[in-house]
């Protein structure tokens, strides 16, 4: 019963990201739930040029494992996650657009794209986001989103000072102890404000 459930949802699911199409990258849709006009789509597809130009290894990555990149409020106030089910990468931009200037706002959005599509490759590997192993995945995870960040570094050190981001195991521990109601509600209320 729970199997046929979670394949319907997933196939409205789908069909509703298809409909909010907002711009194509190559094999990648764009979709945008939170209509933010064409502002979304044309920043996802500068963050993948910057990934292209710069690291063309790590775009195929992205290529890959996803086939949708969706705007989307994500439940924990997270800026983005993996959604392996639907082969998608799912951002808050609301979160992301208060980010400036707007070329580090999408250096920022390629190195995020970058680490949910760690998290790609790892599922694909069957590696399990369980108990102690999430805190490794993590880790990895950034350490990946760092290695593309370190290469715009070298190309414009001025305009991407401070893209590296330290790990700090604290972060995700906070995040991942709040109980699921306080989650929910959370994301209920962002859902329903904009």
């Amino acid at each position: 019963m729970l199997s046929w459930f979670h394949h319907f949802f997933h196939r409205v699911h789908r069909r509703s990201i298809r409909e909010h199409e907002v711009a194509r990258f190559g094999t990648i849709t764009i979709s945008d739930f939170r209509r933010t006009g064409e502002v979304f789509g044309s920043e996802i597809i500068c963050a993948l040029k910057l990934l292209a130009m710069h690291d063309p290894r790590r775009l195929r990555r992205v290529q890959n494992t996803s086939l949708y990149i969706v705007n989307h409020v994500i439940p924990d106030g997270a800026p983005g996650s993996y959604d392996h089910d639907l082969n998608a990468c799912f951002i808050d931009y609301e979160i992301v657009s208060e980010i400036d200037p707007p070329d580090f706002r999408r250096a920022c959005i390629a190195c995020l794209l970058v680490h949910e599509a760690t998290h790609g490759v790892l599922v694909k590997c069957k590696i399990q986001y369980r108990g102690d192993a999430r805190l490794r995945i993590e880790r990895l995870c950034m350490v990946e989103q760092n290695r593309f960040a370190t290469r715009l570094l070298a190309s414009a050190p001025d305009a991407y000072a401070g893209l590296s981001i330290e790990f700090c195991e604290s972060d995700w521990a906070s995040r991942w102890s709040r109980s699921r109601s306080v989650v929910f509600l959370s994301y209920l209320h962002r859902y329903w404000r904009k």
